[in-house]
């Protein structure tokens, strides 16, 4: 049984902006909890011994395209032993490979192989799939609204 908290119900009368923040805050861990959960069922479907963290990274090479393994760990916002740890990974289960940067021989290049472009393929974009799953039924302006309202809190991020 599924109990869904709205901001009547969790309101405390005495500050309704409060509560409300509060209850967009449960949606968005609710959110993010179903999220992970799906990504994690996402990686095993591309490799059965694929860790959803990895996933991240092998969906942005191969969205992106090749790129020094140094520029993943700002992109994806990870330290540099995270990074080389999912590269390692990725490359023993043979969806990325790793090389020598010939411009800069100290430098490594990761590139997703072909058979990750084919399973990515196959299982679907992640990212994609979940939202459409999600918003497939919804109104197209009530879609634009949310994405609005997404970029408003994400340009907040920074301030606080």
């Amino acid at each position: 049984m599924t109990v869904v908290t709205t901001i009547s119900e969790s309101a405390t009368g005495v500050d309704p902006r409060q509560d409300a923040i509060e209850d967009v805050e449960r949606q968005l861990v609710r959110m993010m909890s179903d999220g992970k959960r799906r990504f994690r069922e996402l990686a095993t479907q591309v490799h059965p011994d694929l860790h959803a963290p990895s996933l991240a990274v092998l969906t942005h090479l191969v969205r992106e395209g090749q790129q020094p393994q140094s520029a993943l760990t700002s992109v994806l916002h990870a330290d540099k032993g995270q990074i080389s740890r999912t590269v390692s990974q990725l490359v023993e289960l043979g969806l990325v490979v790793r090389e020598p940067d010939p411009a800069d021989r100290r430098a490594m290049i990761v590139a997703a192989t072909d058979h990750a472009r084919q399973r990515i393929a196959e299982v679907g974009w992640p990212q994609r799939r979940m939202l459409h799953d999600r918003l497939g039924e919804w109104q197209l302006d009530d879609v634009r609204e949310l994405a609005e309202l997404l970029r408003r809190l994400n340009e907040n991020k920074d301030s606080s």
